[in-house]
Parts: structure tokens; C-alpha cells; sequence
């Protein structure tokens, strides 16, 4: 009875296992699945034919709602939370909420094939408990931001990208005046760095700009991402970059960049990036 959980073993469990209208057996004699019943197999069951890890409905959404519990953009996290709540029709409210955001659906599906991968590697383990064998180990893949910065493009900004540049700013300025207010605009002759991230279905998600200071050797930082590209490493990667840039092209001096206190996970980006805090600032509403 005893079988080899292979890569193409996983990959063909995987797909019967979100078959919802068929049945399939494992033949552990020829490592291949087949669908029938096990009821309609005469003779060898035991020895020879085992049941594949169930996969349910009630599986799927559990799924579902540990990818929610993960995410870290609020705007996209609300907005499947929202889906999940939904009662009749909440699969497809999920997969069309995930339909909007293409960078979060692959993730999506990668955390969906490792929590069901999972399961199998589970199921195989009891099979070899039973077979008075060592169980083999689960490698947790990393949910790498390769999976999700691979979707954007990142270039030098033009002239075409100053409407883009305007309207993000000026949310952004709303949103957080004390860490947004300094003037960002493209012009045909500018001292400006300007480096955009944007996607081929919606254009610019976000763009750090490196703005010189006093004339001197010193300049301000500026990165500003679309609210539902954030949480995705896609501000780090920008402020990586232009850091790369100035540090490539300029005489040595201090880069500047104000973050709200509630972007926290880039502060901590920006401390192990060997940036240091220099001020802080105390807010009193009267």
C-alpha cells in the first residue's frame, strides 16, 4: 500500500480534491487517481485503493477568512471582509472582490494551494504513521513581495505622468497633511527625481520623489502609494530605488522623509534600511 507523495502526486490531489461533483480513489499501485466510488471496487480495497483528503465548502471558506485575517492594506481587507459576510453567493462575492485587485488575487492563490498542500501532506503523514514510518516535513513557502512587486513597472517619470502624480498627491495630502503637505509637480525642467511604480491595468499605483533642500547637498524623500497598493512592499521598494539613485548620483549628504505614525510597518522598513529618527512631532486637537 505504501506510495511516494510526489510533486505531480500533489499537483493532480490538488485538482480532485476541488472537484465538488466526482469521487476519486487513489490506486497507490500505479500512483494515479481514479473516479469512481470505492464502493463500486471489488476486491484489494484496503490493499490497494485509499480516499484523497476531503475538501469541503466549509474548508474553503476557513481558507478564505485566514488570507483575510492576513491582510494588511485596509481598503482591500474591508472590502473582503465584506464579501465573506455576504451569507448566499459569498464565493463569488470573494472571487469578484479579488477580481479588482489582480496583485492580491495571486496571492490568493498561492495561499490557497499551500494551505490545501497542507492538508495533503497531512493526510500522508497519517497514512505513514500507520505504516510505522518517520512523517516527512511540510516546507512553509515564504509569501514573498517577488509574487507581487513582479506586476509593476518602475521608471523614470515623464511629463505624461504629472495629472497621475497630481491627483495621488492631493489624496494623499488630504488624508495626511502633516507628512503630505510639500509641493510635488512635474515640469518639463525640474532638479527633481521622480521614480513611478505603475501597473498595466491602472495605471500609476504610487511614486517616491527626491526633492534637493537649501540648495545644498541634503534632500527630501516623498513616497505615495495608492490606497490599495499599500501593505504590499510596493513603498519600500520605491524608496529602495531612489535611495540606490542618490546614493549613485549625488555628493554625500541626509535624506529626509516624514511618515505618519500609522504607517508603521514602513517606519520599521525605513529603521532597518539604517535611516534614524530625527524628530518627532506632538499633535494636540483643541
Amino acid at each position: 500500500m505504501f506510495f511516494e507523495l510526489t510533486q505531480v502526486l500533489i499537483d493532480e490531489i490538488l485538482f480532485c480534491m476541488e472537484d465538488q461533483n466526482n469521487n476519486f480513489l487513489l490506486d497507490t499501485q500505479e500512483s494515479k487517481l481514479i473516479n469512481t466510488k470505492i464502493d463500486d471496487i471489488e476486491g484489494g480495497i484496503e490493499e490497494r485503493f485509499i480516499r484523497i483528503p476531503e475538501w469541503r465548502s466549509s474548508d474553503g471558506f476557513l481558507v478564505m477568512e485566514q488570507f483575510v485575517s492576513r491582510r494588511r492594506n485596509s481598503v482591500i481587507k474591508d472590502a473582503l471582509t465584506q464579501s465573506l459576510e455576504r451569507g448566499k453567493g459569498v464565493f463569488r462575492a470573494f472571487k469578484d472582490v479579488l477580481n479588482q485587485y489582480p496583485e492580491t488575487e495571486k496571492r490568493w492563490f498561492a495561499f490557497k494551494k499551500r494551505e490545501m498542500k497542507r492538508r495533503i501532506v497531512q493526510w500522508y503523514n497519517g497514512l505513514r504513521e500507520s505504516w510505522n514510518m518517520e512523517k516527512i516535513g511540510f516546507e512553509e513557502p515564504e509569501e514573498t513581495q517577488e509574487l507581487v512587486l513582479e506586476d509593476f513597472t518602475f521608471r523614470d517619470c515623464i511629463l505624461g505622468d504629472a495629472s497621475a502624480i497630481a491627483a495621488l498627491h492631493r489624496a494623499c495630502v488630504d488624508e495626511s497633511p502633516l507628512c503630505a503637505a510639500y509641493d510635488v509637480e512635474v515640469k518639463r525642467e525640474t532638479s527633481d527625481k521622480i521614480i513611478v511604480a505603475e501597473t498595466t491595468e491602472r495605471g500609476i499605483a504610487g511614486f517616491a520623489a527626491a526633492q534637493e533642500q537649501g540648495g545644498g547637498f541634503n534632500c527630501r524623500l516623498i513616497v505615495e502609494v495608492q490606497p490599495e497598493y499599500r501593505g504590499l512592499g510596493l513603498g519600500s521598494e520605491l524608496c529602495a530605488r531612489m535611495v540606490d539613485f542618490l546614493k549613485n548620483s549625488r555628493e554625500t549628504g541626509d535624506v529626509y522623509i516624514d511618515v505618519s505614525i500609522e504607517f508603521d510597518g514602513f517606519s520599521r522598513y525605513l529603521i532597518r534600511s539604517s535611516f534614524s529618527p530625527a524628530l518627532t512631532r506632538y499633535v494636540l486637537s483643541v
